[in-house]
């Protein structure tokens, strides 16, 4: 489960992206949460690899990169408008 959010870069307003955030808690287990440097669930692991690997077309969406924070996953790419 996650939500796609239309966002604004703090350094340069003019430049908007999309952000897909994710629930850490339903992507890692107990153990794993302590750990919040890794992705570990495969799912994620997968759109990512998908994403990066399409980011050479440009009639798909671009991905830019992926952070963790304490509680969320953040999924940072090109605004389809």
């Amino acid at each position: 489960e996650s939500e796609v959010y239309h966002a604004v870069s703090v350094y340069d307003k003019t430049q908007c992206f999309a952000m897909k955030v994710l629930k850490k808690n339903r992507l890692l287990n107990s153990r794993q949460r302590k750990d919040s440097d890794i992705i570990v669930d495969p799912a994620i692991r997968r759109e990512i690899a998908i994403m990066l690997s399409m980011n050479w077309n440009p009639y798909v969406v671009h991905f830019y990169e992926a952070t963790m924070g304490k509680d969320n996953v953040y999924l940072r790419m090109q605004l389809a408008s």
